[in-house]
Order: C-alpha cells, then structure tokens, then sequence
C-alpha cells in the first residue's frame, strides 16, 4: 500500500492557518486530487490549525502533517498544550467555537473520523477523509522528492 507525505512547522500565530490551508492545497494537487478534495482538505486543515493556535497560546510552532495511505487522508496538528479538544456549546450569534463541530461533521460525511492522540508534552488532533489512492506515478515522483518541501 503506497503512501505519500508531508509536513510543515509553522510559527503559532494568525498567519498559520493560511500557510497551512496552501502547503495542503499544494500538496494535494501535486498528488493530482480534484477540488472536492482539496477544498474540504484545506477546510479541516485550516480548522485544526486555527483551534491549535487559539487553544493553545504557550505552544511557539504547530507542525502540520498530512499524507494519504490506500484510502485514507489524514490531516494533523500537533500543539504544546496537553489540554485535550472539547466541542463548546455556542450560541447561534457568537462568531467562533464551532471548529471542532465543523471538523466533526465533516469527517463524518466523508467517511473518516477525528480525535487526539497525546504526544510528548502535547497532543496530535487529527481527522480522516476517504479518498482515491494516489496514482503510481504520484508516489514515484514523491519518492524521488520531486515537489516536497525543501
């Protein structure tokens, strides 16, 4: 079963989630996903980040790490914070706390899953997608390092 990855560090601060939502972006047209998948990949990524960096203030960097293995991509941030997620109760007019519900929901209707996983002082958050496996040719170009992070 072949697999492909990828990861970045990003400095904990609001220019994040926009750097994370392009690393995605490229990565997943690089391994030759459609807009469906993109847009909704860089949709979980940019909320995980986001929620890392807002939940997570003593944290300096989050990393980003997200790859495809058969039919399964996955999307993770990992903080400093050992706090675990929670889902908050918000009213119909406040402008934030529904990331961890818009995650949820979205996992759910593509077939994967979310949760956390602690990790050193910190914690992984991660949600899973059900996708099409990266073509052959994608993961030869990925093992030769043709279009990773440099």
């Amino acid at each position: 079963m072949s697999r492909v990855e990828r990861y970045i560090t990003l400095i904990n601060d609001d220019k994040a989630p926009g750097q994370a939502r392009r690393a995605m972006r490229n990565a997943l047209l690089a391994w030759e996903y459609g807009d469906g998948v993109v847009d909704v990949a860089t949709l979980l990524a940019s909320e995980l980040v986001t929620n890392a960096i807002r939940h997570a203030p003593g944290t300096v960097c989050v990393t980003v790490r997200f790859g495809v293995l058969g039919e399964v991509l996955a999307v993770e941030v990992y903080d400093e914070s050992p706090v675990r997620p929670a889902r908050k109760g918000v009213a119909a007019e406040d402008e934030s706390g529904r990331g961890l519900g818009i995650v949820e929901a979205i996992t759910a209707e593509a077939g994967g899953r979310c949760g956390f996983k602690p990790a050193g002082r910190g914690k992984w958050v991660f949600a899973t997608l059900k996708v099409p496996p990266v073509p052959e040719s994608v993961h030869a170009r990925e093992l030769a390092g043709i279009g990773a992070f440099r």
